[in-house]
């Protein structure tokens, strides 16, 4: 015999982001960084803070648009967090794999010229 949901998890869901959207919206990040990172609200501003407000790569100061906002930086394989970097930084670490040997080499590449 199929079971008959009288309210649909789903349908609750849909329910209660149409009524709270605003407020889903606005906490949507410090629940992602929870979920993937462990990390609190106040964490994740002391980190910001500690590091002057600043990329810890490339040292640019962090806003609310992209590509300055601020990302979680973490190692892939332990799920440490390293800390916060602009977005392009974040990608461009992505992109190497996070790869010290592979970052050298694009260095003594780029130093060819």
């Amino acid at each position: 015999m199929e079971r008959v949901w009288k309210n649909k998890p789903k349908d609750y869901s849909k329910k209660y982001y149409e009524k709270n959207k605003e407020t889903y919206l606005r906490e949507a990040p410090s629940r992602r960084r929870w979920t993937k990172y462990r990390m609190t609200e106040k964490q994740y501003k002391d980190l910001i803070k500690s590091q002057g407000n600043k990329c810890a790569i490339c040292q640019n100061e962090f806003s609310n648009k992209r590509p300055n906002d601020p990302c979680v930086d973490h190692d892939h394989t332990t799920g440490k967090v390293r800390g916060i970097l602009c977005r392009r930084c974040n990608v461009a670490f992505g992109m190497f794999r996070n790869s010290p040997f592979i970052l050298k080499q694009a260095f003594d590449y780029s130093m060819k010229g």
